[in-house]
C-alpha cells in the first residue's frame, strides 16, 4: 500500500510484487513542490484518500487471512496440489 505512484507501473509477473495499492490514485508531486505546502495540500483535497482502495485492500487481506493453505482431503478430491 502507498500514497502516491511514485515509480512506473511494471508487470508484476516479473517480480515479487502481488499487488500495489495506490491510496491517493494519483502520481507522487515532482520533488520541487513537496515542500510547498499549498501544492500539498491541494493534491490532498484533489485526491483524498480512496476509500475504495481501502476497502480492496481489506478485502485481500481478509482473503489472505481466511485462505486454506492445506487441505489432504481437497488434494485428493482435486487429484493435485501446489
Amino acid at each position: 500500500m502507498v500514497e502516491y505512484l511514485d515509480m512506473k507501473p511494471e508487470d508484476v509477473r516479473l517480480t515479487d510484487i502481488d499487488n500495489v495499492f495506490l491510496i491517493r490514485k494519483t502520481k507522487r508531486l515532482p520533488f520541487k513542490k513537496r515542500n510547498i505546502y499549498a501544492e500539498v495540500k491541494a493534491q490532498h483535497k484533489n485526491f483524498p484518500i480512496s476509500d475504495e482502495v481501502i476497502i480492496n485492500f481489506t478485502k485481500e487481506i481478509q482473503h489472505f487471512i481466511d485462505a486454506v493453505w492445506y487441505d489432504p482431503d481437497e488434494a485428493l478430491r482435486r487429484g493435485s496440489f501446489v
